[in-house]
């Protein structure tokens, strides 16, 4: 079905006045290139090189099925994918989250809608009574126009955590501004006081401090992203979702001083918000330090303000669910969500 699929596709392509522009031959190795490939090729392309990969790793035994998952959702981002109109146009992508209260949902929605659709503003807002948690992106000029919109919104700023650097095409597809029950999803019964979390340090201060070896430093992300790269010496929480979090942190951390300084990170800050008020309010312990604005933020200080010759102590690579930074061999290992969907 999905050859049929491919060949239909390419019979649009020739029909609509691509084939006079497009030279390429299906082989058992897949789409053989020759010259300029248009970019509904270039998607196909990718379509047939993951629909391959999935193959493979369904023939191995204890398959990934994290990665597995990932690579599914690539195949339908592909499929729903629009061209961009201007490539030339660079577009700043930012993850962004608060846990403020939100009185009136609806009303928030509708200004968002009204100060947003007709702008060149992509992503995901995700609005719950907690907070909020989503992921745009936009050309660079509009950035004073989208915190004004939050602040409208909301009543209160709505700090953009930026990537390192600006993209050449959006990672997203559409606006979608949504309620949600929460925030992020976390499984918990009950609220916690996310305001009391620990203490938030800066890319530097935690460069400087996450030196010393003998320091207890969980990553909070799932494992999927944790054996893509992590800080030297840290602690994996080995979860394949946020909701595990609670029970991984229990038996690491049973025998465990209270007083024992904990340090903890993820991608862009959120899940460590909540695993922090876990860590005070539930287990107890005084002393809870997390990444302010996650790896994204670290990088962001390593490209741009940290000393020359700066040694990261970050190893591999920071997996994030926009596109902004992948690994070379998975570089079609990505989700349409924000960065912050599984943070």
């Amino acid at each position: 079905e999905k050859k049929v699929m491919h060949f239909f596709i390419f019979f649009l392509m020739f029909k609509s006045g691509i084939g006079s522009r497009l030279s390429v031959r299906l082989s058992s190795s897949g789409i053989k290139r020759n010259g300029n490939i248009p970019w509904a090729a270039r998607r196909l392309q990718k379509i047939q090189s993951l629909e391959d990969e999935i193959l493979e790793l369904k023939r191995t035994k204890n398959v990934d099925k994290g990665l597995l998952r990932m690579k599914r959702k690539e195949i339908g981002r592909l499929y729903r994918e629009r061209e961009n109109i201007d490539e030339s146009i660079s577009v700043a992508v930012a993850t962004f989250f608060t846990f403020e209260p939100i009185a009136n949902r609806d009303q928030a929605v509708n200004k968002l809608k009204e100060d947003l659709n007709n702008l060149p503003v992509l992503g995901t807002i995700n609005i719950a009574p907690e907070g909020v948690n989503g992921g745009l992106s936009f050309p660079r000029d509009l950035q004073n126009h989208v915190a004004q919109a939050f602040r409208d919104a909301f009543g209160f700023d709505v700090f953009l955590n930026f990537a390192v650097e600006d993209s050449t095409r959006s990672p997203y597809l559409s606006l979608l501004i949504r309620k949600k029950d929460k925030a992020l999803a976390d499984g918990l019964d009950h609220s916690l006081d996310w305001s009391n979390c620990g203490e938030a340090i800066d890319a530097e201060a935690w460069h400087n401090s996450t030196a010393n070896s003998d320091l207890i430093v969980l990553d909070c992300r799932n494992t999927y992203e944790s054996n893509l790269g992590s800080f030297y010496n840290a602690i994996p929480l080995a979860t394949e979702t946020f909701r595990e979090s609670w029970s991984k942190l229990d038996s690491l951390l049973n025998d465990q001083c209270r007083d024992q300084p904990i340090f903890m990170f993820c991608t862009g800050g959120i899940r460590c918000i909540k695993a922090g008020a876990y860590l005070k309010q539930c287990l107890g312990f005084a002393d809870v330090r997390r990444l302010d604005g996650g790896i994204v933020a670290y990088e962001r200080w390593l490209a741009h303000d940290a000393p020359p010759q700066t040694q990261s102590r970050f190893s591999g690579e920071n997996f994030v669910f926009d596109r902004r930074s992948l690994p070379p061999s998975s570089s079609s290992v990505i989700s349409t969500t924000s960065d912050n969907s599984n943070d």
